[in-house]
């Protein structure tokens, strides 16, 4: 049984076709490093967010659809790669991954990013693109780290003023959205 490996701290499932995996992985305390990126897994593993050591989730190219309120649980998560899904939201509850310093959801039909967002105060890479976003909150002005934003592909049509506020972002990426009209004149503290 998996959930016997109490030693384990990272494991690679990706490019399989697993579709659940048992809730004994829950047991893993010291696993840190998640892989089960390139499967069919269609709903959220039941119990990671009890893996409190975990600072690596990569769930890319699967089937969700949601998220469970509890993953904001995964107080360590430094990197979440949730590319390629299905999902058409991300929860309030990614307010409660305090170490992430890396986020992607793109390639999937996410409608709108919820404010709590903002609360992500290490965030450096936040990748967005390929989703059906028509508008970015204007709490992403907190995400003072943040260094990479993209968010290409979109149905973006206005910028939030408070992009200004990003004065560590090297690369913001917003080409093929619906952006028209005037760009917020805070784009120009962007350095």
């Amino acid at each position: 049984q998996i959930g016997q490996m109490r030693k384990l701290e990272v494991l690679d499932l990706s490019l399989n076709a697993i579709k659940d995996l048992p809730e004994t992985l829950s047991s893993l305390s010291c696993l840190r490093s998640l892989d089960l990126s390139w499967n069919k897994i269609q709903r959220f593993p039941r119990g990671i967010e009890d893996l409190k050591s975990l600072t690596v989730l990569e769930l890319a190219g699967n089937d969700l659809r949601r998220l469970p309120d509890t993953f904001g649980g995964l107080s360590s998560l430094q990197v979440l790669n949730l590319a390629r899904n299905d999902l058409l939201e991300v929860p309030a509850s990614i307010s409660g991954l305090v170490s992430l310093v890396r986020l992607d959801v793109s390639q999937n039909r996410v409608l709108r990013l919820p404010t709590e967002i903002g609360e992500l105060q290490l965030l450096q890479v936040l990748d967005v693109s390929r989703n059906r976003l028509r508008a970015i909150p204007s709490r992403i002005g907190l995400l003072r780290n943040l260094i990479v934003f993209d968010a290409h592909s979109n149905n973006i049509s206005r910028l939030p003023d408070e992009i200004g506020a990003l004065a560590k972002l090297e690369r913001l990426n917003l080409t093929h959205n619906e952006i028209a009209g005037r760009l917020p004149s805070t784009i120009g503290s962007l350095r």
